[in-house]
């Protein structure tokens, strides 16, 4: 049985891959190619996850900054 959110209300979207631990440089990074990917995808007419998911830029960042997230 499917249960409605409040009126008014949003469902709460799954969050599992947000950059909660990034840290000030690494975040600065990953902010930089969601603005890179958001226009790629503008230009392209695609959503933005078509050209890169949120857990792969979280990934790429990590990586270019040598930082386990």
């Amino acid at each position: 049985m499917r249960v409605d959110p409040e009126p008014g209300k949003r469902p709460q979207k799954n969050r599992a891959s947000r950059p909660n631990s990034l840290s000030g440089t690494s975040y600065a990074l990953f902010e930089e190619l969601r603005r890179l990917r958001a226009r790629l995808a503008k230009e392209e007419s695609l959503p933005p996850y078509v050209i890169f998911s949120d857990k792969t830029l979280i990934e790429i960042s990590c990586r270019k900054i040598r930082k386990r997230c």
